[in-house]
């Protein structure tokens, strides 16, 4: 969904949501005799009273009243976020098969390749897997979703250790390489 699609769906349920507050006020107002909505003064004072008040000190009663507007539209905002979460899904699927391509060449030409459990806590179950690949330029690595290993038939366990290089390194040593090898081979092709 685009950008503009979202705040057309969000203004919708906005101005709905404003339409059952008016609906609300009005019921609670009477018409003075030129045509007037008359809010009473017992609600001026409450309702001055929850403008005043910031959310977290609300009444249980006030905090549930403004959820349920919230629930309005909560599916609109889960179906934009399930969206991107397939874009962002399918772009790694995309990365992960130009890996699995550049790991398979890579180990045909003799390179170290291999996959590694990353260890600690900062990284989610199903994201746990290292593509590693030592380049004469350095080591690097990718992070593999389970789902993917499938696309790395014949790579073997990962006999070495993480040297610590972060993205930013890991590609300065990819265009690094990349660059070794052009020079490389022109120095073989050249006539």
């Amino acid at each position: 969904m685009s950008e503009s699609e979202l705040i057309e769906q969000l203004a919708d349920k906005e101005h709905a949501s404003w339409a059952r507050w008016m609906d609300y006020l009005f019921s609670k107002c009477w018409k003075d005799g030129n045509g007037c909505m008359v809010i009473p003064e017992a609600l001026v004072d409450q309702w001055q009273r929850q403008i005043d008040t910031p959310y977290a000190e609300l009444s249980e009663q006030e905090k549930q009243s403004d959820r349920n507007e919230v629930a309005h539209i909560l599916p609109i905002i889960e179906n934009q976020l399930s969206q991107e979460i397939d874009t962002r899904n399918k772009a790694y699927t995309e990365r992960n098969l130009c890996v699995a391509l550049i790991a398979q060449y890579a180990k045909s030409v003799g390179h170290k390749v291999g996959i590694k459990e990353h260890q600690g806590e900062d990284w989610e179950d199903e994201w746990r897997n290292v593509l590693f690949i030592d380049l004469p330029t350095g080591q690097v690595s990718w992070h593999l979703h389970k789902d993917e290993l499938v696309n790395f038939p014949g790579i073997g366990p990962y006999t070495g250790e993480w040297d610590g290089h972060d993205t930013e390194g890991k590609y300065r040593r990819v265009k690094a390489f990349i660059h070794l090898m052009n020079a490389t081979s022109k120095l073989f092709f050249t006539k």
